[in-house]
């Protein structure tokens, strides 16, 4: 079998290292099978409006126009998409995409800002689908978002949940620890989250509990930077106990969650939500929002609350931080939980797929 994977995004972004792991991994499983890299990746640039629709319009050539010319000629049997959509209208292939979410139609006033991007945005997941011989997805959640908001018929889709890397345990380097502490000014307990400004990750609500009620002991840890041309630190980056990191390299990823108190995921829609798999394999507590796919993918190791409802919030964060059982008890589950998610089932699963559409 000849596969070709999409390339287009390979910065380090959750769909990114998803299409790094289907590229690096299943010539590993697979040997027997070949597995191509096709197009590269196409920045997307939002400091200007030239900008944007200039590197929008050479990407829709790309998809349409180029793929299909690039298929041909790799003669392969199977073409996966594994960033949404972005199918050829003409494929010589059977094509799979994966489709991971429907953010931006789910919060469309803030993802989708202009008439011209609804238009694209809705005609390119369509096109997908309708394209697809399979689609693919990361929880039940979001097949049932994708059957409810878009028709698409139950049967069309397969779920196959993210694995959590090895990369991702608890770190005892005392001193890789110290220096990551250092270098980010973190020097008492902290609470840890992830998600930077984006809208949905919900990180402003959790700034405002924790300022209220928890800054006296703890720092709070925020690992991400500005989303397009928003950035909280603009907002609140005077405050004390509050932690800006912006991007971080993997290691420090893995050690800040090693050493967290806390890690608090308050995201209001997620088609996953790996972090909170990652913090758990690091061995620290867990509370996280119960919407959307965390509580499929959290199962019963972490402590849920109501990510719109700021008293949830603070009460399920201090219930863990006030319990020293409390934070055995989900640390023990977490790194149990972490065992159903594994990488190699999501490639098997994968691989299975493409030869379902073959036969």
């Amino acid at each position: 079998m000849k596969v070709a994977i999409d390339a287009s995004i390979l910065s380090k972004t959750g769909i990114g290292n998803y299409t790094n792991r289907l590229i690096n991994d299943l010539p590993k499983l697979f040997p027997g099978d070949v597995f191509i890299k096709v197009s590269e990746p196409v920045p997307l640039r939002r400091d200007s409006s030239y900008l944007k629709y200039i590197n929008g319009f050479r990407r829709i050539y790309l998809e349409q126009i180029k793929m299909s010319q690039t298929l041909k000629m790799v003669g392969a049997d199977i073409f996966h998409n594994p960033r949404n959509f972005g199918l050829p209208l003409y494929s010589p292939c059977k094509c799979v995409v994966t489709i991971h979410d429907i953010i931006p139609m789910i919060f469309s006033k803030v993802y989708l800002q202009s008439i011209v991007e609804k238009k694209y945005y809705n005609m390119s997941i369509r096109a997908a689908i309708t394209r697809s011989a399979k689609i693919i997805t990361d929880s039940k959640f979001s097949r049932d978002e994708l059957i409810k908001h878009l028709g698409v018929k139950g049967d069309k889709i397969e779920v196959v949940y993210l694995g959590c890397g090895d990369e991702f345990r608890v770190i005892d380097d005392s001193r890789l620890l110290q220096q990551v502490l250092d270098k980010h000014g973190v020097y008492r307990p902290f609470i840890v989250t992830i998600g930077g400004s984006e809208y949905r990750k919900n990180i402003a609500r959790l700034i405002d509990v924790f300022q209220t009620k928890f800054a006296e002991d703890y720092q709070l840890v925020v690992i991400g930077g500005a989303w397009r041309k928003f950035d909280l630190r603009q907002d609140r980056g005077s405050l004390s106990n509050v932690v800006f990191t912006g991007p971080v390299t993997q290691e420090e990823l893995v050690s800040l969650y090693s050493l967290a108190s806390l890690f608090v995921f308050p995201s209001l829609y997620e088609g996953f939500g790996l972090p909170v798999l990652e913090a758990m394999a690091c061995g620290v507590p867990v509370a996280a929002s119960n919407s959307s796919s965390i509580p499929e993918v959290a199962g019963d190791a972490a402590l849920m609350f109501d990510p719109m409802d700021e008293n949830q919030m603070y009460l399920s964060i201090k219930k863990i931080l006030d319990s020293k059982s409390l934070q055995k008890e989900l640390t023990c589950k977490g790194l149990e939980q972490v065992k159903l998610f594994r990488w190699e089932d999501t490639l098997r699963q994968t691989m299975q797929i493409y030869r379902d559409v073959l036969k």
